[in-house]
């Protein structure tokens, strides 16, 4: 926690329920780490960012259910500083191991619960 105090996080949800499931795992953090934390609810088509805001942004397995993933991007490349990067990772059905995934994820009923990105505000 003390390499990163300078770091900000900022979590990007498509609904409430996820914000608060976010909000009550950051009950468990201590309170400096959850301090440098906070999430928003969007659409992933209208981010609630200023421009040049991000010095990384990470999108992690949900892709693949954004409605107008090229709108996302647009905005995500709007959110980035100069320099900023983007991660993306997601899978898709094309492969074995994916299909397995995506219907046990289906079938244990957390296929909701993969709508998360996050931007990652590095301070210098």
């Amino acid at each position: 926690a003390t390499k990163y105090s300078h770091c900000r996080v900022t979590g990007l949800e498509s609904s409430e329920f996820l914000q608060t499931l976010v909000e009550q795992k950051l009950g468990a953090l201590p309170a400096e780490v959850a301090s440098r934390v906070s999430c928003q609810v969007s659409n992933f088509g209208e981010f609630p960012f200023r421009k040049r805001q991000f010095d990384l942004a990470v999108t992690s397995c949900t892709v693949h259910k954004w409605e107008f993933p090229r709108t996302a991007f647009v905005e995500i490349r709007k959110a980035l500083k100069p320099g900023g990067r983007f991660v993306l990772h997601d899978w898709s059905d094309g492969s074995l191991g994916c299909k397995v995934n995506s219907y046990y994820q289906h079938w244990a009923g957390r296929h909701k619960f993969y709508f998360f990105s996050v931007g990652c505000e590095i301070c210098r």
